[in-house]
């Protein structure tokens, strides 16, 4: 409590006593007051300094300056006394500031913690406790657990050393990045405090709020009465600063608990601990790697070996792997049971026959099961013969088991792989016939269902319309629908052929398979990706393909034999002949801005509006092919990436909004995106620097006029070219191609909120 109350009074009265003995060694000039004035204003400097926050390793020995007033005070009482005084203003100035220095260094300065190595050892646990970010929103401190973390406690925005040390490790943020560290910094203090001091450093730390001390009573950190008193908008308690790294799998590396406030490690020490670490931790990898290697030899190659007699139970002598495949100890097991979930019985009898010496080996092996599944696992089966002439030990069996789920898998994926490309391949010969043959099994799906409902179904009728389906599908590939409808078929014969009768039994079978045979059925069409649209499978009507060459014959034949009058009306209405749904190029936008996306290893979801819009896309060419720079800018420069969208308490995935929207006879497009907006005053320092706009045009600009900035010819935020952006070019093209249409692009933009890019195009729709 003492040391609540101490720190503000002697703050006022250090500055009043440098004020004082200047004053006196100006009017009153003597050594006396000039030793005295120099130990309180050197002191008063350097102490002074720790509010500056430029630096957090201070020299912790303070002492020096007890040594200055120790001396201060013994020449006041030298002079004073011998000039027959038992008193003076130099002597009591002297005496008061080594009083008051000398509790600020050997009491104040020193942190009397409590003893935590119990909880705070090298090697214990870091606990798991829910705290709170900045934003209020509830975070576990396992989610850092996982990864090599810096935890840094600290008292409070009010404590300039501690925000003169997270000052430091926000400087070294990019090599805590590069080695994967995460950085949490915890502390008591509300969360308006705790979001200034998150705006004050932009680095993507995680600030985490402990305002019931769950934590720091945990680790027993808590620092009763440690806020000094007059501190406003703080309660009394905070926490001792201390620095805790943990490990990937949760448990502490390293602690530095400081004894005195002033005294803080070097953020480069820190980088030190983790990298030896990293590099014992490397090292006892390749040493598990090494070991793991000569057992995966020593066991065969990962085969499950075991052997087995006549007393069907499994010999103590077996390959380490068995028990990783059959995930137990199979020591004394029974061999069949094991192997064999079912038929199990049937195995015995072949191998009774065989420890009876009724048969030969080479006979009842081809009898013996070459595959087995157990626990989900694919296990191929070899087996030996193993004689003894020893009564006493007996003829063994040795089984060698490998598990061959992967390749079973993979071999049923390049089956599955090949059966769609060759459908794709047919398909994409005949994509006209394929979308009509789509049209007609949705007709056919629905008088199945149709029939079906009836309850007392028509089975000729039903038996026609799955050979239809099996037949159309097999044409083009589609062989599981084929197989499965051949299927159904197979029921309904009887029942065709009057040898069965048409039970409610049957009739709720036939439904259930019809079900699965469309679910089959959409996977498949599915599985054809772009080259088969929702629009294509769904249109109602013949779509007939006419080339550019005869809609200008037909042009010309009615210019011929139309009046004049009515020509203008017929020209527009071979005009919208030529138009297409936008939405064909909205989702080519889109599946670039999510390939982008994942190139960045950003998350974006992506919007689309106005698909079903009819344009020219003949005249809207050249606005098509360079829009697309339009969409890779707002993934690459506006979307942040997920841990800055986190820490800005966004969405984990940012959002891109296209949209294409009709107003009178002009196209409007608008690319959106809920990301960092653009920064004026950064476009403009760009600008300047390429020469882009001079130093009087950019005075006089406005917040509007520089934004637009990002179109002029050579703009580009990024210093080095790569694969993605940096050359300047995209968005300049974006801006010719709208010009070229006597259209304008209008931008609209909040920090932190977002960019909207709104694109008017006159008489485009």
């Amino acid at each position: 409590m003492g040391k609540s109350l101490f720190i503000m009074p002697f703050i006022m009265l250090m500055l009043g006593l440098a004020f004082s003995s200047g004053y006196f060694l100006v009017t009153d000039f003597s050594l006396a007051w000039g030793v005295t004035t120099v130990a309180i204003v050197s002191f008063a400097v350097i102490f002074l300094k720790l509010f500056q926050q430029n630096t957090v390793r201070t020299d912790p020995n303070f002492t020096v300056y007890v040594g200055l007033a120790i001396f201060s005070a013994a020449w006041g009482g030298f002079d004073t006394w011998s000039n027959g005084q038992w008193i003076s203003w130099e002597l009591a100035v002297s005496w008061i500031w080594l009083a008051a220095v000398s509790l600020y260094v050997f009491w104040y300065s020193r942190l009397d913690r409590p003893d935590n190595s119990d909880v705070l050892d090298e090697g214990k646990s870091f606990p798991v406790v829910e705290l709170q970010d900045a934003t209020g929103k509830p975070v576990s401190t396992e989610e850092f657990l996982r990864y090599p973390t810096l935890f840094m406690f600290y008292r409070g925005n009010w404590c300039p050393l501690c925000m003169a040390q997270i000052k430091e490790i926000a400087g070294l943020y990019r090599e805590l990045d590069q080695r994967g560290i995460k950085t949490v910094l915890v502390s008591p203090q509300s969360h308006e405090n705790t979001q200034t001091l998150a705006e004050r450093h932009k680095v993507p730390f995680t600030y985490l709020i402990d305002s019931e001390f769950k934590l720091a009573k945990q680790l027993n950190l808590v620092h009763e009465n440690g806020v000094p008193k007059g501190m406003t908008g703080y309660d009394e308690d905070t926490v001792f600063p201390t620095v805790v790294l943990t490990d990937e799998r949760g448990n502490i590396l390293h602690v530095d608990q400081t004894d005195n406030y002033r005294v803080r490690p070097e953020p480069e020490t820190f980088l030190k601990i983790f990298d030896d670490y990293q590099v014992n931790s490397e090292l006892e990898k390749k040493v598990q790697e090494r070991t793991g290697a000569i057992k995966t030899l020593l066991d065969n190659i990962g085969e499950a070996i075991f052997s087995f007699g006549s007393d069907y139970s499994i010999h103590r002598d077996h390959s380490i792997s068995a028990e990783l495949i059959f995930g137990r100890e199979i020591k004394y097991a029974d061999p069949l049971r094991l192997l064999f979930s079912v038929g199990s019985e049937s195995v015995k009898e072949i191998t009774d026959m065989l420890f009876q010496g009724t048969g030969t080996w080479e006979v009842f092996e081809e009898l013996l099961p070459k595959e087995t599944q157990v626990n989900g696992k694919t296990l191929d089966l070899k087996y030996r013969w193993i004689p003894n002439e020893d009564p006493k030990v007996g003829d063994k069996i040795m089984v060698i088991a490998k598990d061959v789920t992967l390749e079973r898998e993979l071999a049923q994926q390049l089956e599955e792989d090949e059966a769609v490309n060759k459908m794709i391949i047919k398909v994409a010969v005949d994509r006209d016939g394929f979308v009509q043959l789509l049209r007609e099994t949705d007709g056919l799906f629905q008088k199945i269902f149709e029939t079906l409902d009836q309850g007392n179904g028509d089975a000729n009728a039903l038996f026609r319309y799955y050979h239809t389906i099996k037949g159309g599908t097999a044409t083009y590939g589609m062989d599981t629908v084929a197989q499965q409808a051949h299927a159904i078929e197979a029921k309904l014969e009887g029942v065709r052929n009057q040898e069965q009768a048409f039970t409610a039994e049957l009739l709720q079978e036939i439904v259930e398979d019809t079900q699965q045979l469309q679910a089959t059925y959409t996977r498949t069409l599915d599985a054809l990706g772009s080259l088969i649209s929702q629009e294509d499978r769904s249109h109602a009507e013949q779509v007939y393909r006419i080339s550019d060459s005869r809609l200008e014959a037909l042009q010309d034949q009615v210019f011929q034999a139309v009046p004049k009058e009515a020509w203008n009306t017929i020209q527009s209405a071979l005009a919208d002949l030529r138009k297409q749904p936008i939405g064909r190029m909205l989702r080519k936008y889109a599946a670039a801005a999510e390939d982008l996306s994942k190139q960045l290893n950003k998350s974006v979801e992506v919007e689309l509006e106005g698909e079903d819009l009819p344009v020219s896309y003949e005249k809207l060419e050249p606005v098509f092919s360079t829009l697309v720079h339009l969409v890779r800018n707002s993934v690459d420069h506006g979307i942040e990436e997920p841990s800055v969208r986190v820490m800005l308490g966004k969405a984990e995935a940012g959002r891109l909004r296209i949209k294409a929207k009709k107003e009178e006879q002009d196209l409007r497009l608008v690319i959106q995106d809920d990301g960092a907006g653009i920064d004026a005053e950064t476009v403009k320092n760009i600008a300047l620097k390429k020469n882009i706009i001079s130093l009087e045009e950019a005075k006089a600009a406005k917040e509007e006029d520089l934004v637009k900035l990002i179109f002029a010819p050579g703009f580009s935020t990024k210093e080095a070219v790569t694969d993605i952006s940096g050359r300047g070019v995209g968005m300049d093209a974006v801006k010719t191609s709208v010009e070229e249409l006597s259209g304008r692009i209008d931008i609209h933009t909040i920090q932190d909120q977002g960019t909207q890019f709104e694109l008017y195009l006159p008489n485009a729709a």
